[in-house]
């Protein structure tokens, strides 16, 4: 019996000291999303999900409003400081997201970018070692423009996007995962539920991989993969591009945009980044 009770005695202290050993590791860097805020509801929506989101998770946020580069044509009044005219409406949107972080009691660091607003958006999100990149459903057909923001984030960065409707809270409990790579494949079951185990290991672990986590798995087509979401619950589509490099193909960023406009969950397009 003392025997016994020795070996158990010792298991309980290897045990104890692997767990203090865990504890005293370095915790690995919570991940960061970059949201590109503007003046309008569907970018102040995105940016108030990716809030509650990280209030929920630790997720980093950080916000970029992007100014236009200055191309003449501004009132004489404005002539002589057209940066600062150009910039007034981008200064707004920013104390107005901190504010708003203030209130919820989230951190945020702030970005005022110049230029092309999708190469603006995707410097900054590399530079900064950002995971995500956050953006609003925009109405209207205008957000299909291939010219948009959105496309080209799509098509030249290497980072995943994350397209946030209005009134759809940011969320995993009911996946819809689908692979359209550059040769669509038919995912199945297990491989749908490593992508998604590996894609939100560090973003919200916590929802993924229990019981409470429903994968389900949509052919590589937008017409089935927008019937899918319809007619089952669904938290979140998971478009994966199977690391395709970028850039993309004007059509092929289409093909996911479609996705992205028509549907009333948030989407997420991995890029490579997961």
């Amino acid at each position: 019996m003392a025997g016994r009770e020795s070996v158990r005695k010792g298991g309980a202290a290897c045990r104890l000291s692997s767990l203090i050993s865990k504890l005293a590791e370095p915790m690995p860097p919570a991940p960061k999303a970059l949201v590109a805020v503007n003046d309008t509801e569907a970018a102040l929506n995105a940016f108030t999900e990716a809030l509650r989101w990280s209030l929920r998770t630790g997720l980093k946020v950080a916000a970029v409003c992007v100014q236009p580069p200055y191309r003449g044509g501004l009132e004489p009044a404005g002539m002589h400081r057209p940066g600062e005219a150009l910039g007034q409406p981008c200064r707004e949107v920013l104390e107005e997201a901190v504010k708003m972080a203030v209130e919820a009691g989230a951190g945020l660091v702030t970005f005022k970018a110049v230029g092309e607003r999708h190469e603006a958006v995707i410097e900054l999100a590399v530079r900064e070692g950002c995971r995500l990149i956050i953006i609003g459903q925009g109405p209207g057909p205008w957000w299909l423009s291939p010219t948009g923001l959105t496309a080209g984030l799509l098509r030249f960065s290497p980072v995943d996007l994350l397209v946030v409707p209005r009134g759809a809270p940011i969320q995993a409990g009911r996946i819809l995962y689908s692979r359209l790579g550059r040769v669509p494949q038919e995912p199945d079951a297990p491989a749908a539920r490593r992508a998604a185990e590996r894609l939100f290991g560090s973003f919200v672990g916590e929802l993924v991989g229990g019981d409470g986590c429903d994968i389900r798995v949509a052919p590589p087509s937008a017409a089935r993969i927008r019937r899918a979401a319809a007619k089952e619950t669904t938290d979140l589509i998971v478009l994966d591009s199977g690391s395709a490099p970028v850039p993309w193909s004007l059509g092929r960023a289409i093909r996911f945009l479609r996705i992205a406009r028509h549907a009333a969950c948030p989407v997420w397009t991995i890029k490579g980044s997961a």
